[in-house]
């Protein structure tokens, strides 16, 4: 490993080491919190496990140090239709340059439809109706710097925009993928959404107040609400991946991610991939989580225990080549088990040129 990979690594380790011993009393103090929506079916299906093996355009998302596995250009697009009216899409598209690296953008968005404005006096709405979406644009590039060490960063732009108040910021994401010779096993990692914090601002922070009689000033007066400011929800994963059974008409993998975000507690991400034939894909996974304190749970001295929670995943996948073209497209479906929050339908494109 020459001097370049080694400062490299060294500089992810220091940034991922320091997001993964952060404390876990952050609930509640991130914006942007669409970014925690995982992309794609595939990753989805396996349990969100998907650092080590991330290798499609939605490795712009999970580790940016994937990108470096797809040979030419691919396009891939998701869509989930979220919790309630909520609707979640992701376009990405990546090159490989050659010699010279790969590069990729990605457009992160996220619908929450129309809302009809309420106040303390009119509870049932004033008819007066408003938006909200996020937004993050991201470019990212990445590199081989052997034939088994891999390492990409991604620099985005983040938005979130409430009626007429928004926030934005500029946020980094880096990451690094390693082969070993282990029965292809890969180790991968990653540190997401690093960025300085946000404040929102806008009109409607203009607001009209009654004056304090007692002063005696003017009738009515306009004041401006100022908001604090929040961070993104900084997250570092580290995951394995391993080729348990690969021949040319059987793949068996199994993945594990460590998963630390910075305003709840980690998360262990297991799943697991089997292939026939390059055609067809069945997935399965496991979400084991930390929930919030539980006063009927106490520890042999008398101290609030935490309970867990085992979520679970699963889908498929087809992998088609266009007659005529000799183009591979990949359809991938997933199912996810949110608990209270009942369960989410995702659905992904992949075109490869």
């Amino acid at each position: 490993m020459n001097k370049r990979i080694f400062s490299i690594v060294c500089v992810i380790l220091l940034v991922a080491v320091t997001a993964a011993f952060a404390s876990n009393d952050n609930t509640g103090t991130s914006a942007g919190n669409f970014l925690k929506i995982g992309v794609g079916s595939r990753a989805a299906a396996m349990g969100d496990a998907y650092v080590a093996l991330a290798n499609d355009v939605t490795a712009l998302y999970w580790n940016p140090a994937g990108i470096t596995k797809i040979a030419g250009t691919e396009v891939g697009i998701s869509y989930t239709n979220w919790i309630l009216d909520i609707n979640h899409s992701f376009v990405g598209i990546v090159h490989n340059l050659g010699g010279f690296g790969v590069i990729g953008v990605s457009f992160n968005y996220l619908s929450m439809g129309e809302m009809e404005r309420t106040t303390p006096q009119e509870r049932h709405g004033t008819g007066v109706y408003f938006d909200a979406s996020d937004l993050a644009l991201g470019i990212a590039y990445a590199r081989d710097f052997t034939d088994r060490f891999s390492a990409g960063v991604n620099v985005k732009y983040v938005r979130e925009t409430i009626g007429y108040c928004s926030a934005g910021t500029i946020a980094l994401d880096a990451g690094t993928q390693f082969v070993t010779g282990f029965h292809g096993m890969r180790l991968g990692m990653s540190v997401t959404n690093f960025s300085a914090g946000m404040t929102m601002s806008g009109t409607d922070q203009i607001v009209k107040t009654k004056a304090d009689e007692v002063i005696g000033s003017v009738p009515k007066k306009v004041a401006l609400l100022r908001t604090d400011e929040f961070s993104l929800p900084l997250t570092f994963r580290f995951g394995i991946s391993l080729d348990l059974l690969k021949s040319k008409m059987n793949q068996f993998t199994v993945n594990a991610d460590y998963t630390d975000p910075r305003d709840v507690s980690p998360i262990g991400n297991f799943g697991v991939e089997y292939g026939w034939n390059n055609l067809l894909y069945l997935r399965g996974g496991i979400i084991y989580r930390s929930e919030d304190y539980d006063e009927q749970l106490l520890s042999d001295k008398g101290e609030l225990a935490l309970k867990y929670s085992v979520r679970f995943s699963f889908g498929g996948g087809l992998n088609l080549t266009v007659p005529g073209l000799g183009h591979n497209v990949q359809l991938d479906y997933a199912y996810s088990d949110l608990g209270i929050l009942t369960t989410v339908h995702r659905f992904s494109f992949r075109f490869a040129l």
